[in-house]
């Protein structure tokens, strides 16, 4: 028998709210000291606008209270609070920290890299998706290069771990059809640029 949840729900939210294991009480919630004050003031302006949303509250109320309408906050809910957790359960309150990502970014168009090498974000996720053989050979490629169960350096250099993956993908033919960065000077592998 599911049990009431204590956030009071006045609001029906199909294939939300309906469901017996929907209960915003015991929703994960987050460590609010590690956000700064900009972040924190948007969090807890978010979350009482879900509650009171939840709770029922009207369009105008609020709008008024809150700068958000139910379309947004019934977004808030659907889509971030109950999202899937890499932890096996739901983001909940975490959810609401804005420009968290809540769904892993997967590129949906082709890899068309300029002179620079932008244009290129998601390739390698996009390309062991459709390679699955290429993605647990790359794995245990990776893996192979670090001792077992000990703490220290790989056996590898990284720029060998990377030369390995260029080679298996020319294999597969990803140069001939241009599907990866090989034209770009880095070949897919981008330095983090000093801020100034």
């Amino acid at each position: 028998m599911a049990s009431v949840p204590a956030v009071p729900v006045g609001r029906r939210i199909a294939g939300v709210t309906d469901q017996p294991e929907f209960d915003p009480a015991g929703w994960p919630d987050l460590d609010v000291g590690a956000l700064d004050a900009d972040a924190l003031t948007e969090y807890l302006l978010r979350k009482t606008g879900v509650l009171q949303y939840l709770a029922g509250a009207s369009e105008d109320e609020l709008r008024r209270v809150h700068s958000m309408g139910t379309r947004y906050l019934n977004r808030l809910v659907r889509d971030r609070c109950n999202a899937p957790h890499p932890d096996g359960g739901i983001y909940g309150w975490r959810g609401l920290v804005k420009h968290r990502r809540v769904k892993a970014y997967v590129r949906q168009s082709p890899v068309k890299p300029d002179a620079d090498g932008r244009g290129s974000v998601g390739a390698l996720g996009a390309m062991l998706l459709r390679e699955p053989d290429l993605a647990v050979r790359f794995e245990r490629y990776v893996l192979k290069s670090c001792a077992d169960r000990r703490l220290g350096q790989s056996r590898r250099p990284r720029h060998a771990v990377w030369a390995w993956f260029l080679a298996q993908s020319r294999k597969l033919g990803y140069e001939t059809r241009n599907e990866w960065p090989f034209t770009v000077q880095t070949m897919g592998v981008f330095q983090r640029r000093a801020l100034h």
